[in-house]
């Protein structure tokens, strides 16, 4: 775990020498029925397995985006009744969720964040005009900073765009696949946008495009064997299929060079095409849920082998799709130790 953490200081504050995936909100459907859950769940691997029960959102919430900063988890937006701008923060020892801040411009659903020391970034999303009767996609990118309790607003998104990921490393931006319209990729083949720290514009150039068009897919900052970089696995169309763009510590500083590619990564056992939690346990790959219509289950990644591995111990109490999730420590919740 150490390793781990040294690997990855130069990108990012130390997200894998936290060892629980923390999976909150989302839906399951069976016999014509919807289910959203408020419920937020821990998988630490430890136990019998199955995960943690820890404590609830205010309110059920389904497309809302999780990120844990360096003291704190804040869940925003997502959709319960109707579609939302609140955000809650989770902070160690509370043992409850507290509402604040609320996002500053429009109401959001499956928007994309990331958590990077004391900022909270946010971008993309969507809302439903109901006027016009259609989706209304945002291009609109913020940070949130924790001590000065205020957002700025970045440079747009090349486009108005939802259903991505987003992550952060020290401070560069990379925002990866999404829609534009309903069921309709925002590139085809998607592309990994990047806003380097202080730029004024996302580039399209640093990396190359995706080996498939991507949405509803999960995205981690990991370590793969003796590299380090950004996995990208499931989501729509082929839930099964991961990616891995392997980082150089002078990414940011490419210029007039040949754009860093996607290469495969191993399959699935079975399609998570829908949202799935993607993380790590113990400094293991993890990723639950995501299934058609919710399930519980959970692969992880055997990296001896090169595989993931569908788990026969652990699992999420409730079947989730579209849920969100975070890397956290499970020091924060005492209680599942």
């Amino acid at each position: 775990m150490k390793l781990t953490c040294l690997l990855l200081s130069l990108f990012v504050n130390d997200c894998l020498c936290y060892d629980a995936l923390l999976v909150a909100g989302g839906y399951f459907h069976q016999n014509g029925q919807d289910r959203m859950w408020s419920s937020v769940e821990l998988l630490t691997g430890s136990g019998n397995g199955s995960s943690c029960e820890v404590a609830s959102l205010p309110e059920p919430r389904i497309g809302l985006t999780v990120s844990r900063l360096r003291n704190v988890i804040v869940a925003c937006g997502g959709f319960y009744r109707y579609i939302s701008r609140e955000c809650f923060t989770y902070r160690p020892g509370a043992g409850r969720w507290t509402r604040g801040p609320n996002l500053p411009s429009q109401e959001l659903m499956y928007a994309s964040s990331a958590g990077d020391g004391d900022s909270l970034f946010i971008a993309g999303g969507r809302n439903w005009n109901y006027d016009l009767n259609l989706w209304r996609y945002s291009n609109e990118t913020w940070r949130y900073d924790l001590d000065g309790g205020r957002w700025t607003r970045l440079p747009d998104l090349n486009e108005p765009t939802a259903d991505g990921c987003l992550v952060s490393i020290a401070g560069h931006l990379i925002y990866i696949g999404g829609s534009d319209a309903r069921y309709r990729y925002a590139d085809d083949p998607s592309k990994a946008w990047v806003l380097l720290r202080g730029s004024n514009r996302w580039r399209d150039d640093i990396f190359a495009p995706l080996l498939a068009p991507r949405m509803w897919h999960a995205c981690h900052v990991t370590r793969v064997g003796r590299e380090v970089g950004v996995l990208l696995i499931g989501g729509y169309y082929n839930g099964k299929a991961g990616m891995f763009l392997p980082l150089n510590s002078d990414f940011d500083r490419r210029r007039h060079r040949r754009p860093i590619r996607w290469r495969w990564f191993a399959q699935l056992p079975a399609e998570r095409k829908w949202g799935a939690a993607l993380g790590t346990i113990n400094g293991q790959l993890a990723i639950a849920g995501g299934r058609n219509y919710g399930d519980n289950t959970v692969d992880v990644f055997d990296e001896n082998y090169g595989r993931w591995i569908r788990s026969s111990k652990m699992f999420l109490r409730g079947k989730r799709e579209f849920a969100s999730h975070a890397t956290v420590p499970t020091q924060w919740f005492p209680h599942c130790q």
